[in-house]
Protein backbone atom coordinates (compact mmCIF):
# COMPACT_ATOMS: atom_id res chain seq x y z
CA UNK A 1 0.00 0.00 0.00
CA UNK A 2 1.27 3.40 -0.69
CA UNK A 3 1.64 6.02 1.42
CA UNK A 4 -1.00 7.87 -0.28
CA UNK A 5 -3.57 5.26 0.21
CA UNK A 6 -2.35 5.32 3.92
CA UNK A 7 -4.51 8.32 3.81
CA UNK A 8 -7.15 6.90 2.52
CA UNK A 9 -6.86 4.11 5.09
CA UNK A 10 -6.80 5.97 8.09
CA UNK A 11 -9.85 8.56 6.86
CA UNK A 12 -11.99 5.30 6.74
CA UNK A 13 -10.66 4.35 10.03
CA UNK A 14 -11.33 7.69 11.63
CA UNK A 15 -14.79 7.56 10.29
CA UNK A 16 -15.86 3.88 11.61
CA UNK A 17 -14.73 5.37 14.75
CA UNK A 18 -16.66 8.22 14.89
CA UNK A 19 -19.80 6.50 13.38
CA UNK A 20 -19.35 4.17 16.37
CA UNK A 21 -19.33 7.00 18.94
CA UNK A 22 -22.29 8.51 17.57
CA UNK A 23 -24.27 5.33 16.47
CA UNK A 24 -23.52 3.50 19.65
CA UNK A 25 -21.91 4.93 22.82
CA UNK A 26 -23.16 8.20 22.23
CA UNK A 27 -27.02 6.43 22.45
CA UNK A 28 -25.88 4.80 25.42
CA UNK A 29 -25.92 6.58 28.64
CA UNK A 30 -23.16 6.09 31.52
CA UNK A 31 -24.65 5.57 34.66
CA UNK A 32 -22.41 7.99 36.54
CA UNK A 33 -20.47 11.49 35.18
CA UNK A 34 -18.36 10.24 32.02
CA UNK A 35 -15.34 11.75 33.70
CA UNK A 36 -16.02 9.35 36.63
CA UNK A 37 -16.73 6.59 34.43
CA UNK A 38 -13.20 7.08 32.56
CA UNK A 39 -11.52 6.54 35.93
CA UNK A 40 -13.10 3.51 36.19
CA UNK A 41 -12.32 2.05 33.13
CA UNK A 42 -9.14 3.07 33.45
CA UNK A 43 -8.50 1.04 36.73
CA UNK A 44 -10.29 -2.02 35.24
CA UNK A 45 -8.32 -1.90 32.11
CA UNK A 46 -4.67 -0.90 33.59
CA UNK A 47 -5.25 -2.34 37.39
CA UNK A 48 -4.60 0.01 40.58
CA UNK A 49 -2.65 3.10 40.34
CA UNK A 50 -1.61 6.14 41.69
CA UNK A 51 -3.25 9.66 41.25
CA UNK A 52 -0.45 10.89 39.12
CA UNK A 53 -0.19 8.34 36.34
CA UNK A 54 -4.16 8.17 36.51
CA UNK A 55 -3.98 12.15 35.51
CA UNK A 56 -1.53 11.46 32.95
CA UNK A 57 -3.32 8.91 31.34
CA UNK A 58 -6.43 10.84 31.22
CA UNK A 59 -4.98 14.28 30.72
CA UNK A 60 -6.32 15.54 33.35
CA UNK A 61 -4.69 17.13 36.31
CA UNK A 62 -4.31 16.15 40.07
CA UNK A 63 -6.40 19.10 41.08
CA UNK A 64 -9.24 18.15 38.66
CA UNK A 65 -8.85 14.47 39.36
CA UNK A 66 -8.74 14.21 43.40
CA UNK A 67 -12.63 15.51 43.47
CA UNK A 68 -13.56 12.59 41.44
CA UNK A 69 -11.61 10.24 43.27
CA UNK A 70 -13.33 11.19 46.62
CA UNK A 71 -16.90 10.86 45.10
CA UNK A 72 -16.07 7.29 43.86
CA UNK A 73 -14.54 6.57 46.92
CA UNK A 74 -17.31 7.47 49.16
CA UNK A 75 -20.21 5.78 46.60
CA UNK A 76 -18.04 2.72 46.93
CA UNK A 77 -16.81 2.40 43.66
CA UNK A 78 -12.99 2.44 44.15
CA UNK A 79 -11.03 2.03 47.38
CA UNK A 80 -8.13 4.33 47.75
CA UNK A 81 -5.12 3.25 50.34
CA UNK A 82 -1.90 4.49 51.14
CA UNK A 83 1.38 3.00 51.00
CA UNK A 84 2.95 1.82 54.22
CA UNK A 85 6.36 2.64 53.21
CA UNK A 86 5.41 6.21 51.41
CA UNK A 87 1.70 8.00 53.16
CA UNK A 88 2.40 10.49 50.78
CA UNK A 89 0.82 7.96 47.90
CA UNK A 90 -1.92 6.18 47.58
CA UNK A 91 -2.99 3.58 45.79
CA UNK A 92 -6.22 3.63 44.03
CA UNK A 93 -8.56 0.24 42.99
CA UNK A 94 -11.46 -0.50 41.38
CA UNK A 95 -13.81 -1.56 44.43
CA UNK A 96 -16.99 -4.47 44.20
CA UNK A 97 -19.44 -1.06 43.43
CA UNK A 98 -17.10 -0.14 40.41
CA UNK A 99 -17.25 -3.59 39.07
CA UNK A 100 -20.95 -3.57 39.24
CA UNK A 101 -21.40 -0.24 37.32
CA UNK A 102 -18.88 -1.67 34.73
CA UNK A 103 -20.72 -4.70 34.34
CA UNK A 104 -24.12 -3.50 33.92
CA UNK A 105 -22.94 -0.77 31.53
CA UNK A 106 -21.30 -3.72 29.59
CA UNK A 107 -24.53 -5.73 29.52
CA UNK A 108 -26.25 -2.32 28.16
CA UNK A 109 -23.91 -2.24 25.34
CA UNK A 110 -24.43 -5.88 24.67
CA UNK A 111 -28.50 -5.49 24.84
CA UNK A 112 -27.77 -2.34 22.42
CA UNK A 113 -25.50 -4.52 20.00
CA UNK A 114 -27.61 -7.57 19.95
CA UNK A 115 -30.81 -5.61 19.54
CA UNK A 116 -29.41 -3.89 16.17
CA UNK A 117 -28.38 -6.97 14.74
CA UNK A 118 -31.82 -7.95 13.50
CA UNK A 119 -30.88 -4.94 10.71
CA UNK A 120 -28.45 -7.10 9.28
CA UNK A 121 -28.65 -10.38 7.16
CA UNK A 122 -27.44 -13.67 8.24
CA UNK A 123 -24.65 -13.44 5.78
CA UNK A 124 -23.83 -9.75 7.19
CA UNK A 125 -23.76 -10.93 9.93
CA UNK A 126 -21.16 -13.76 9.44
CA UNK A 127 -19.20 -10.94 7.66
CA UNK A 128 -19.24 -8.73 10.40
CA UNK A 129 -18.23 -11.40 12.94
CA UNK A 130 -15.19 -12.01 10.69
CA UNK A 131 -14.47 -8.42 10.31
CA UNK A 132 -14.44 -7.55 13.78
CA UNK A 133 -11.99 -9.93 14.09
CA UNK A 134 -9.63 -8.78 11.43
CA UNK A 135 -9.88 -5.53 13.62
CA UNK A 136 -9.48 -6.54 16.85
CA UNK A 137 -6.37 -8.50 15.62
CA UNK A 138 -4.85 -5.85 13.49
CA UNK A 139 -5.44 -2.90 16.23
CA UNK A 140 -4.01 -5.18 18.57
CA UNK A 141 -0.30 -6.06 16.15
CA UNK A 142 -0.45 -2.10 15.68
CA UNK A 143 -0.94 -0.81 19.09
CA UNK A 144 -0.68 -3.50 21.75
CA UNK A 145 2.99 -4.17 21.66
CA UNK A 146 4.06 -0.61 21.54
CA UNK A 147 2.19 -0.14 24.50
CA UNK A 148 3.24 -2.89 26.57
CA UNK A 149 7.02 -1.33 25.38
CA UNK A 150 5.62 2.22 26.45
CA UNK A 151 4.83 0.99 29.95
CA UNK A 152 7.90 -0.87 30.18
CA UNK A 153 10.21 1.96 29.57
CA UNK A 154 8.40 4.01 32.10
Amino acid sequence: MQPTDYNALSEKFMKALYALHQSFFRQTATPIPANHFLVLLLLRNEGPSNITRMGQRLGMSKQQLSPIIDKLVKNGYISKRLLPEDRRCSVISLADGGNAILGQNCEELRLRFHDRLDKLSPQEIEQFAVSIEIFTTSINKMFIKKNMMLEASE
